[in-house]
């Protein structure tokens, strides 16, 4: 694994808590259903990667910070734009589309009481969002910091294994 500099292409500098040592992120060990989709999970914080994943920390970036992402953040709405990308690929895949009335809802709720039960997995439902443009999740934690999840694992770039961070 090649230890990089942070580009300039305003990337998100993440960490990724886990107990194994790896060069490149593996499908093969996602779980199938997750509380924030089906993806690679991250933390803007060392401490919730640690606590969440394990005492191998990665720091990574992952994509854009324009990226098109659905915000779980408390309250967030979902975007006109993230709306007409979900709208678009639900009609291409002969679904209902969810229409453009949504005001009041929570793109959490948009989430899991209106997209998911259309879907028969949070993997599918990822991989859909995928196919529409969206690269992922962001969602806060107790730590004042952002959570992430990563549905392709292209848009995630491994800097370096920091020290184990077992105290």
């Amino acid at each position: 694994m090649n230890e990089q500099v942070e580009d300039s292409n305003n990337r998100y500098t993440v960490y990724h808590g886990t107990e194994q040592e790896f060069d490149d992120f593996n499908y093969k060990f996602i779980k199938e259903d997750g509380l924030f989709g089906y993806g690679f999970y991250f933390s803007q914080s060392i401490e919730v990667s640690k606590e969440e994943g394990g005492n191998n920390i990665y720091k990574c970036l992952i994509f854009d910070k324009k990226s098109n992402i659905l915000d779980f953040r408390k309250n967030a709405e979902i975007t006109y734009k993230i709306l007409n990308l979900i709208n678009k690929g639900l009609v291409s895949i002969n679904k209902e589309p969810l229409g453009n009335n949504l005001g009041g809802y929570s793109t959490d709720q948009v989430y899991n009481y209106f997209l998911k039960p259309m879907f028969s997995s949070d993997k599918e439902l990822s991989f859909f969002l995928l196919k529409c443009g969206i690269k992922g999740i962001k969602n806060s934690n107790n730590y004042n910091s952002l959570n992430f999840t990563v549905f392709d694992k292209n848009d995630i770039t491994i800097l370096k294994l920091m020290e184990n961070q077992n105290n």
